[in-house]
């Protein structure tokens, strides 16, 4: 496949030099979703704009340029049907900006579509083939010792898919999970796990609920004096490399990481672990090094890089002699781009973390590890995960129902944003949330059975409301629960908090994870239907043409061709949700074609069961950008 974007550009620009030979300036192409166009280019207003002052390669007006550009576009080209000036805004058009309005020849959307579908794996086209970049990925990141929550939601689930995007475009992708498993707080879990079982070698152990367990050791250390005395002992034994403290460490580490690895089997999540731990044989010597290099001052006790312009020091050795997280992410960002050779980083947290990793970066670039010119950083922020939910409003008496002792009215109610947690007040769960998305599902399934089982005789010879068979409603229900809030999370800006709602997540209208899974299985009921088996789909796809012959036809065509496009966004504005545009844009397109284009038994049926073998395939390879599974009947 290629960018239109970037086959356009390259087609104005040979246009755009013939006009103007010394022209620098790079023709920018868009995609338009408009009635009467298919893409626009603003460049004819921006290079009049810049080039005013020296007399704008002798133009008097923007519309003339413009024009000349158009004029010098070679004829014959393969693409472009016509291209129409527009002007931008009203008033005299000699001193008007004008856009170019491009609408492509049917005959090239017709042979791009042709070309998808003879390829067995989708791909993209580079412009030139350049050396394979190597992407480090930090994203997941839970603790060691508690349960995964919906606060790792968002960074799981966005870190997957922008790692599937730059695999799918032929990145060397290092998938890094950062997992906090070094610290302070291993001294008290150790001294909770020596109470509860002092034989941890012999002893059949079950810690129950991590979070619980953490909680109770959190608790002791905050009102036990004997228990804090003897965590924080644990934690200089621990970093001393203390046998019965390692063993502890390390029993810790991997019941929570059977734990976290039931969660990434659901979301179909592969990661490489490289936790804490991994960088503390480098931090003494990172810090010996800075210091010596004259890199850190002295700050009551506390060894600091202090960044110009910045308020806040990067504290890479605390007064009493521990390191921190500034220290093992100095360590880090040095191994990500020394060790493995990575030309691309990007960190996926919470974007309360945002001024850390400013701080990080611009530290990194003044002590010499970190160059712009030679590898790019990211830190791909993301907002809060919210719920909506009531409290009570109380409302005072008035004095008449005070004197007369009548009881007070009940409060009013009303609805509140707030972080997402459970009734208790704690955090929610990630398994918890994934139960329940699968339940719903599974409720929703059983609910329409009973249903048509209740109306069996006036359903008959009707399809049935539920084509997935009992023994498999488990799994359909897991794979539409998960996707559903997988899509639900990318299809948001991910710089903007939002609200969780299973209501709106599992709606079978509008854009939802469940709509889009109703469109695809739609386009697999067609094609069975049809009755073409493998090799009687491969001989039409060998003897016969998908042609354009209704502007339905045409704009599903082209909706599938901007996948290029979309991809060129994502990675520019490490946003996953110009994806999700995309697969929302292609569900709507197929439900009007089918409002408007018979398929089985039209003249032109051949052609559209190739339009809907291409649908497949694209929406196919979105979903699993996306890390949605897919579901053949619903």
């Amino acid at each position: 496949m290629i960018s239109l974007p970037k086959y356009l550009s390259q087609l104005i620009s040979k246009g755009a030099l013939k006009t103007m030979p010394a022209l620098l300036e790079k023709i920018q192409v868009t995609p338009e979703r408009n009635k009467d166009w298919d893409y626009t280019s603003p460049s004819a207003i921006k290079i009049y704009n810049m080039t005013k002052k020296s007399g704008s390669f002798g133009f008097p007006t923007c519309q003339e340029l413009a024009n000349a550009v158009v004029a010098n576009i070679e004829p014959e080209n393969p693409a472009i049907e016509k291209i129409e000036l527009k002007q931008a805004g009203q008033g005299d058009p000699s001193k008007a900006g004008f856009f170019l309005n491009i609408t492509l020849k049917n005959e090239f959307i017709e042979n791009e579509v042709m070309k998808l579908l003879k390829v067995q794996h989708l791909s993209v086209e580079e412009e030139e083939k350049k050396e394979r970049q190597r992407v480090v990925v930090d994203f997941s990141s839970p603790n060691i010792a508690k349960n995964m929550h919906v606060g790792h939601l968002r960074s799981t689930i966005q870190g997957d898919s922008i790692c599937r995007v730059l695999e799918f475009m032929g990145y060397d992708v290092l998938r890094t999970n950062h997992l906090g498993d070094w610290g302070t707080q291993f001294g008290m879990l150790i001294a909770e796990l020596d109470d509860k079982f002092p034989d941890l070698i012999n002893q059949d152990v079950d810690l129950g609920d991590l979070q619980v367990f953490y909680k109770s050791a959190r608790k002791r250390f905050d009102t036990d004096d004997e228990f804090k005395k003897r965590s924080q002992e644990n934690v200089v034994k621990l970093q001393s490399g203390d046998e019965h403290c390692m063993v502890s460490w390390k029993f810790l580490c991997d019941i929570s990481r059977l734990e976290f690895q039931k969660i990434y089997e659901r979301l179909d999540i592969k990661i490489e672990e490289r936790g804490e731990s991994f960088y503390n044989p480098l931090l003494k010597p990172l810090v010996e090094e800075l210091e010596a290099r004259g890199f850190t001052k002295d700050d009551k006790g506390a060894k600091c890089i202090f960044i110009p312009k910045q308020k806040v020091p990067l504290m890479v050795q605390k007064s009493d002699g521990g390191f921190n997280y500034d220290t093992t992410d100095i360590a880090a960002l040095r191994y990500r781009i020394e060790e493995q050779k990575g030309d691309w980083l990007i960190y996926i947290t919470d974007s309360g973390q945002e001024l850390h990793f400013k701080l990080l970066f611009e530290g990194g670039k003044l002590i010499g590890i970190y160059d712009p010119a030679k590898t790019r950083i990211d830190h791909m922020g993301f907002g809060l995960v919210l719920q909506e939910s009531e409290e009570e409003v109380k409302q005072e008496d008035s004095k008449e129902e005070e004197k007369k002792g009548e009881e007070k009215k009940g409060g009013e109610k009303k609805k509140k944003i707030e972080k997402m947690k459970s009734r208790d007040g704690d955090t929610v769960k990630l398994q918890s949330l994934l139960d329940e998305a699968k339940a719903r599902a599974l409720k929703i399934f059983t609910e329409r059975l009973h249903e048509q089982d209740a109306n069996h005789e006036e359903s008959k010879g009707q399809q049935s409301k539920v084509q997935v068979q009992e023994s498999d409603l488990e799994q359909t229900a897991e794979i539409l629960g998960i996707s559903s809030i997988k899509y639900y999370d990318l299809k948001q800006n991910r710089i903007q908090n939002y609200v969780f709602s299973f209501d709106k997540m599992l709606d079978p209208k509008g854009n939802t994870g469940v709509y889009l899974q109703y469109a695809y299985v739609r386009v697999l009921s067609i094609m069975r239907k049809a009755n073409y088996s493998p090799e009687q789909l491969e001989e039409i796809l060998q003897n016969e043409r998908f042609v354009i012959t209704h502007k339905r036809e045409r704009e599903l065509a082209l909706s599938l061709l901007r996948l290029p496009e979309q991809i060129d966004l994502t990675l520019s504005e490490l946003q996953v949700n110009r994806i999700t545009e995309l697969l929302y844009e292609i569900a709507v397109k197929i439900s009007e074609f089918y409002s408007e284009c018979k398929v089985i038994g039209s003249p032109e049926e051949k052609s559209r069961i190739l339009l809907l073998e291409a649908t497949r395939k694209t929406m196919k390879q979105v979903f699993t950008l996306l890390g949605m599974q897919t579901i053949e009947r619903i």
